[in-house]
């Protein structure tokens, strides 16, 4: 029987201490444990998350694949006509719900992956370039930041000085073959 990578995680979250923080065996990567991190905001509708745990799952040529542990929930927001409006208490919490996603922490090829729909789906990114920054993947940014970095940001386009400093150099967008993935599974990130 052959297990999947979010039931092995599982399994080691219960037979180990709660909360983990695990960093990549060189310290590279290490995640923001227990602070709130925030999505894409939209519509009145903002969405949240706090890292419960990560938990490295291997290392291959290009990076580190961990397994993260999270709480996810949206914030409800009155809308007005003001830039400041999330900025405001909301008007309606959801419940957080326990998820798992898998984060590729790579320096030339970052990927988070999150399961749906009976697979896990990729969402290739580019930390640092403006023009690969778009609605739909906002949320993956943040929470990638979140999760190698131990950054927490309300914004997904990270700052020039900020993405030399953690070792990125991405220009230019995506080339339009990898937009919304190639269909990679977290497995072949270690080829």
């Amino acid at each position: 029987m052959r297990l999947s990578l979010a039931a092995v995680f599982l399994a080691n979250l219960f037979l180990n201490a709660i909360p983990v923080q695990a960093a990549s065996p060189n310290g590279e990567f290490a995640a923001a444990i227990g602070s709130q991190g925030y999505g894409r905001c939209h519509m009145d509708t903002c969405g949240l998350f706090v890292i419960d745990a990560s938990a490295p799952i291997s290392v291959g040529k290009k990076g580190a694949l961990f397994a993260v542990s999270y709480r996810g929930w949206d914030a409800t927001y009155r809308h007005t006509e003001d830039e400041r409006e999330y900025d405001r208490k909301p008007v309606r919490v959801s419940k957080p719900e326990n998820r798992i996603s898998i984060v590729f922490c790579s320096r030339t090829d970052p990927v988070n992956f999150d399961f749906f729909d009976g697979k896990w789906n990729e969402t290739p990114l580019r930390p640092g370039d403006d023009d690969a920054v778009f609605g739909a993947n906002e949320s993956s940014y943040t929470f990638y930041l979140a999760a190698c970095h131990n950054y927490i940001t309300k914004d997904a386009n990270l700052p020039a000085d900020l993405a030399t400093k953690f070792g990125y150099d991405f220009h230019g967008g995506f080339p339009n073959s990898t937009v919304g993935g190639t269909g990679r599974q977290p497995a072949d990130m270690l080829k």
